[in-house]
């Protein structure tokens, strides 16, 4: 009986907040919105001692929990690409002072007068790497 008296209590709780906040509110386009959602929590609120013999919350819950942890994978996966995006990048502009560098010390060593280097490597694998240089 106790547990009665709680579900209709939930619904006049809910119904008496619920004139309240739409009284407070203008009227707007946003009316009808508010009255769709506000009668679709009604419903779960009426049908809760139903929905609560097949377990339906808990259902719910993990439907949430996975959809929660996928978006979260997502964007680690999205955060990983990134890093690895920028630490290539970085790998990529070692390896070009690198280089600037060996073909500074080769150029000076036959005899060339250097003023400046500067190696950029285009492509992703060795067979396109194109090293260009100032002398």
């Amino acid at each position: 009986m106790e547990g009665l008296y709680g579900w209709v209590k939930n619904i006049v709780f809910y119904l008496i907040f619920l004139t309240v906040l739409m009284g407070l509110l203008p009227s707007g386009k946003y009316e009808k919105y508010i009255r769709l959602f506000a009668g679709m929590i009604l419903i779960l609120i009426v049908a809760s001692p139903f929905l609560s013999g097949i377990r339906l919350e808990d259902k719910m819950a993990g439907y949430f929990e996975e959809f929660s942890f996928q978006n979260d994978a997502q964007d680690l996966k999205k955060e990983i690409y990134g890093m690895e995006e920028k630490r290539l990048s970085m790998l990529i502009s070692q390896y070009e002072e690198a280089v600037a560098v060996d073909v500074r010390q080769m150029a000076e060593e036959s005899g060339l007068a250097v003023t400046d280097v500067g190696v950029e490597i285009e492509g992703a694998s060795h067979q396109n790497i194109l090293a260009k240089s100032w002398a």
